[in-house]
């Protein structure tokens, strides 16, 4: 096999890019990042985060600062086209020992991430740099990239892996000739105006707020501390150029919600068209897509952020797992396998609240108001699981796909998240003594992928200062349970004699050209 210059490129440097190469790169894999910018945003457009992504986030960077103006949210209030309130949609509750909903600034996200980027040797990031073609040799991919300049001189890189998180008019993507399904062709403007708040906002503005009137639909929500947005809707016969101005975010503030406009000041402007679309490739070869360039979604369920880094994450540990030897290559399917229908469940929901908020005819904007006030409207289905790909096939298995938990424990007198204690990679929570069912040969595969081994139950190794961990593991009738890099479960055991088999799973899962005594039940 031929050395490469480097394991894997990464086109694109937003957030998904950064998750990717933050963890590469904590795993010691050379990468190159390129970014056509010349340096990190430093303005929001993503505003929302949800706690499974602040507990990716927790992992890879600075997380005090990753989430200095971070704020929970409880709900998504909705207000029909009368004015009058319809039942909000509840954003309470835990997800990965965080808040399920939160606000915050994105740039914070971006530089946490890039200044622990930056203090590994083995990632390289170039500024104003675009990959402008490649060619997938046999065992690599060869990658031109040049300054956007156009100053200086082309340079051809080789690499393993070629991955493109270069959004949604991605060249990566237009190369490999993957198309993208258009569920819904948006012809209509939004205005999209960010605000530092100067002056305490009125009551009633610390949550979401949607509002429904086919005269004017619109959008406020907070942006993390100190900050909010306002999405407005450009109304037929209205000039675009009117409508993105200072003057008129601010008239419009204070119109809809009585915002007094010296309590504010905009910080950024942009005018767009949503878009919702959506591949199904996400592989050919030794090039891969993620983020925007895989799917895009209105910014009404707050995820199209959050889609991208569970893209970076979700294929950074299975690159790792490949380059480090410790899985087959054909674990890199289950990339695909695994994103394409979790994203999916995002850029249609998403799609589905646009429709909710913007719709035209005032009759059906009316049955739409009933219809919620009367209970007549279901809930959000929760945010789903992985389904396939890296999970363990045993139709008993209670927890297989869902997001593990996350509570405080102790070990060796440390105290904190299991996350900040443990470290680790792979984990394999039990309430009983793994002694007999982990032999050597166990023991040394989880070895191999960084597996943490914590017994939580009495007479364990990790204490379960909160409960958290025994109220789970009670709750599904289980006693371990075993969670990847990305905090999904691989699969659970209900009695101590079964999570042998469950560790032999997972060997087989990932390199299953390995494995020569074991199948998946």
């Amino acid at each position: 096999m031929q050395e490469h210059e480097y394991d894997v490129v990464v086109v694109g440097f937003g957030p998904g890019g950064e998750v990717l190469a933050a963890t590469l790169g904590r795993a010691g894999h050379r990468v190159l990042a390129v970014e056509k910018a010349s340096n990190l945003y430093g303005l929001p457009r993503m505003t929302t985060l949800d706690g499974e992504l602040a507990r990716v986030l927790t992992n890879l960077c600075d997380g005090e600062h990753a989430l200095r103006n971070a704020m929970p949210l409880t709900e998504f209030r909705m207000v029909g086209a009368d004015g009058q309130p319809s039942p909000a949609i509840d954003w309470r509750g835990d997800r990965g020992g965080f808040p399920a909903h939160m606000a915050m600034h994105q740039p914070d996200i971006e530089e946490a991430l890039a200044e622990r980027i930056a203090s590994y040797d083995n990632v390289d990031v170039r500024w104003s740099t675009q990959a402008t073609d490649f060619r997938q040799t046999g065992d690599g991919v060869e990658v031109t990239v040049e300054p956007r300049t156009g100053e200086g001189e082309q340079q051809v890189v080789t690499a393993r892996y070629l991955v493109g998180f270069d959004g949604s008019s991605s060249g990566v993507r237009e190369a490999l000739g993957i198309e993208r399904e258009v569920l819904r062709q948006h012809e209509d403007w939004w205005v999209l105006t960010d605000f530092d708040v100067v002056q305490p906002l009125p009551d009633g503005f610390d949550e979401a707020i949607g509002t429904m009137d086919p005269r004017r639909p619109h959008f406020f929500g907070l942006a993390g501390v100190g900050r909010c947005r306002s999405d407005v809707k450009v109304m037929p016969g209205e000039v675009l150029e009117e409508e993105k101005t200072e003057e008129r975010a601010l008239q419009l503030m204070e119109e809809h919600h009585g915002i007094p406009r010296d309590h504010l000041r905009m910080t950024r402007q942009v005018a767009y068209k949503f878009r919702s679309e959506m591949a199904h490739r996400y592989r050919v070869g030794n090039v891969l897509i993620g983020g925007d360039a895989a799917h895009s979604m209105t910014p009404f369920m707050g995820q199209g952020a959050c889609c991208a880094m569970r893209d970076g994450i979700n294929l950074g540990w299975k690159l790792s797992a490949v380059l480090s030897g410790a899985a087959d290559e054909t674990l890199l399917d289950t990339y695909e396998e695994e994103r394409v229908p979790h994203a999916a469940f995002f850029v249609h929901g998403s799609l589905a609240t646009w429709a909710a908020l913007e719709e035209p005819d005032p009759e059906k904007a009316a049955a739409r108001d009933h219809a919620l006030r009367a209970g007549l409207v279901p809930p959000p289905p929760p945010f789903p699981g992985v389904v396939g790909g890296v999970t363990r096939r045993a139709a008993d298995d209670a927890v297989a796909g869902a997001l593990a938990p996350q509570g405080r424990v102790r070990r060796d007198g440390q105290e904190g998240t299991f996350d900040e204690v443990t470290r680790p990679v792979f984990a394999l929570v039990s309430s009983v003594p793994l002694d007999d069912v982990l032999t050597d040969e166990r023991r040394d595969f989880l070895s191999s992928v960084g597996c943490v081994v914590a017994v939580v139950g009495e007479g364990g190794d990790v204490e379960d200062l909160d409960g958290v961990y025994g109220r789970y593991l009670d709750e599904h009738g289980i006693v371990a349970f075993l969670t990847r890099p990305d905090f999904y479960q691989f699969g659970s055991a209900r009695g101590a004699d079964e999570v042998g088999q469950v560790v032999d799973d997972l060997q087989v899962a990932l390199a299953p050209s390995r494995s020569r005594s074991v199948e998946l039940v």
